[in-house]
């Protein structure tokens, strides 16, 4: 959850590109954060903002009835807390269309403008869009990405996700 641990990011990340649609953008020395969201195609899409912090915020929808139904399922896994109060951060604050981008067609455009810009992690912390974001990243995924970490769902917590077993296997 949140941004890159340590050791990786003063030790080994360089440079680091992050997209928050819900923020505003930075460009510093080897640092740029951009208002876009990740996907496996350049398009417009809704982007969905739940609970107060935001935390939760995702292009996918939440799986509210799912949820409801199977919570006996999810309720011994991770912190008691969270699972208790999923519901109460699960409302829909707002919701706005953002630009989605794949992160092959972004970095092709960004090496063109910043040169020796090199990126090998992926971190990923998109409520279930993962498996869009590896789509678009196959070429970044295969030539140069060395390591990765996902936030994955072993239960559709959100509606139309890919589960862990399924992204792992195509990785």
């Amino acid at each position: 959850v949140g941004g890159i641990e340590e050791p990786w990011r003063k030790k080994y990340i360089n440079n680091l590109i992050q997209f928050e649609p819900n923020e505003s953008t930075i460009v510093r020395d080897n640092y740029w954060k951009y208002p876009f969201a990740l996907s496996d195609q350049n398009k417009m899409e809704t982007f969905y903002v739940y609970g107060k912090n935001g935390m939760g915020s995702s292009l996918k929808k939440q799986n509210i009835k799912w949820f409801k139904k199977y919570h006996n399922l999810v309720s011994d896994f991770g912190k008691r807390k969270l699972n208790e109060s999923w519901l109460e951060r699960s409302k829909l604050i707002k919701s706005f269309d953002v630009e989605c981008i794949q992160l092959d067609h972004f970095l092709n455009n960004h090496r063109k403008k910043y040169k020796y810009c090199k990126f090998e992690f992926l971190k990923s912390d998109t409520q279930g869009g993962e498996w869009e974001i590896l789509q678009g990243a196959e070429n970044f995924i295969k030539d140069e990405c060395l390591g990765l970490e996902l936030e994955l769902f072993k239960y559709p917590l959100y509606e139309n996700i890919k589960l862990e077993g399924e992204i792992k296997e195509f990785l």
